[in-house]
């Protein structure tokens, strides 16, 4: 299924809208983002990442100080 490949960092900045630095915080954050490291390549399979984001912002209604979690999720470009 090419909807659920794996993206490179790159990649996920721009199918995310976030910046890098806020994807490498996101990667070792309380609720780290989940990665894989390839070949020295680091990469995100797609479908975890929007289901990562789904929970961070669940987790933000659930926590009114989680407000990067709702602007990730308000990136998100389906």
């Amino acid at each position: 299924m090419d909807d659920d490949r794996y993206l490179t960092i790159p990649e996920l900045v721009r199918y995310s809208g976030l910046s890098r630095s806020t994807l490498e915080r996101a990667r070792h954050g309380p609720r780290p983002l989940p990665t894989y490291r390839v070949g020295g390549r680091v990469l995100v399979k797609r479908s975890e990442y929007d289901t990562w984001v789904q929970a961070e912002q669940a987790a933000a209604s659930a926590d009114p100080v989680g407000d990067l979690a709702r602007a990730m999720a308000a990136q998100i470009r389906r």
